[in-house]
């Protein structure tokens, strides 16, 4: 079976509304979903590592998504401008989240950053617009540029002792 999608392989494919990988896709290329406006429903390979730039980015519909416990790295914007997502379950073994990688999620209200995540890149969940709640977790220790810009409906956030940086505009 195939191990790879490849870099824009449905780019742009305005009718698409669901895709089911197969166990042997271990890493989703760039652009490989971008701007699907129609696509709802993923079933992520239970074997995916990696899930590389833009990869989601402008999939208007899709409300929820889990990301299968074998993923390590979500590249940069990923599900930038996925303004209907609301449900984000990140693995526990997750090492890296790229920059803007929720940047424009106008729908997410919470979300819970998982243990191991030690950067919050550059714009993470600017525009996230009605986040409400943010786990983040101990292992943090830096927060880039603009994380949480124009994030208006956030409550609360509680800083980990091991922050040692904290970029500016966040």
């Amino acid at each position: 079976g195939i191990s790879r999608v490849e870099d824009m392989a449905c780019y742009s494919c305005l009718s698409l509304a669901r895709v089911d990988l197969p166990a042997t896709v271990r890493e989703i290329g760039s652009e490989a979903f971008y701007y699907c406006q129609q696509l709802t429903d993923i079933n992520l390979s239970k074997n995916l590592e990696c899930i590389k730039d833009v990869t989601f980015a402008s999939c208007q519909a899709l409300e929820t998504i889990t990301v299968p416990a074998s993923v390590t790295a979500i590249g940069n914007a990923v599900f930038q401008d996925c303004t209907k997502l609301h449900e984000v379950n990140l693995p526990e073994k997750l090492e890296s989240i790229g920059e803007m990688v929720f940047f424009l999620c106008g729908s997410l209200e919470e979300i819970t950053v998982p243990e191991g995540i030690t950067l919050l890149d550059h714009e993470c969940f600017a525009f996230c617009t009605n986040l409400k709640k943010i786990t983040l977790p101990e292992s943090l220790f830096a927060m880039n540029n603009n994380v949480f810009l124009r994030c208006e409906a956030l409550e609360e956030i509680v800083i980990p002792a091991g922050v040692i940086e904290i970029g500016p505009q966040t």
